[in-house]
This record gives structure tokens, C-alpha cells and sequence, in this order.
């Protein structure tokens, strides 16, 4: 059609280039991503997501960046996380420190304990999770 000189050939095609475009929103996108995994990397956020959400937005990145998924847990190994954090927290006695995995929580008797917190055999303001004062 370049060399006809027939002018009733005339083409009905417009190309558009959207590649670049596209380039620039995925670009964007994983700029956004980024931010927003800095930006819930915090301790009142990881309350909210979970470890099992924090795995799913770092599984989004990992996708758009064109890694491997299998460097983040399923879905299902970050549940069964998120349910044992759940039970070992709800094992943590008051004012203690929570026991090492795979060992029972080391909780005093009510009887060894007086009215003013204080565990017997254990000198006033030695209470169960107290830290000493210098």
C-alpha cells in the first residue's frame, strides 16, 4: 500500500503503543507495594494483619517482582502460625514472661501468692515478673 498509487487503499488501523504505559503502572504499583509493606512494619499494624496478612502482601511483592513465591509460607503454614501465637499468648501468665516453646507456663499456685501479690518464700517486691530496680 506504501508504493500504490491507487487511492481507494486506504488502511483502517491505528497503532497505539500502550507498553510503556503499562511499564509505568506496574512500576508504580510495585513502588506502592513497597511502601505499604514499610508503612505496616509496625507493632499495632501486625496486631491488626497478622503475620498471615503481612505473608500475603509480601507474597504480592515477591509476584510483581517477578521472584518466587515458595520465599514466603502458604497461606495455610502462616494460619497454623498465627493459631499457635495466638495459644502461646493466651498461656503467658499475668505479668510473666512466656514460656520457650514446647515448655508448660511456669504459673504459681493462688495458695503462693498473699493478698498483696507477693509469692511465698520470696522477699516483698520480688513479685512474678518484676524486674529489679537498681
Amino acid at each position: 500500500m506504501l508504493y500504490d498509487k491507487e487511492v481507494n487503499k486506504v488502511g483502517d488501523i491505528n497503532v497505539v503503543a500502550r507498553a510503556s504505559e503499562h511499564l509505568i503502572i506496574a512500576e508504580q504499583m510495585q513502588l506502592r507495594r513497597t511502601e505499604a509493606l514499610g508503612a505496616t512494619n509496625n507493632d499495632w499494624d501486625r496486631a491488626i494483619i497478622g503475620d498471615s496478612g503481612r505473608a500475603t502482601m509480601l507474597r504480592s511483592l515477591m509476584k510483581s517482582l517477578k521472584m518466587e513465591e515458595d520465599i514466603v509460607p502458604s497461606k495455610e503454614v502462616m494460619n497454623d502460625r498465627d493459631i499457635a501465637n495466638q495459644q502461646a499468648m493466651m498461656m503467658v501468665p499475668p505479668g510473666g514472661i512466656p514460656p520457650a516453646p514446647g515448655e508448660p507456663p511456669n504459673i504459681p499456685n493462688a495458695s503462693a501468692i498473699d493478698s498483696a501479690g507477693n509469692q511465698a518464700g520470696k522477699p516483698p517486691g520480688a513479685q512474678m515478673g518484676a524486674y529489679a530496680r537498681n
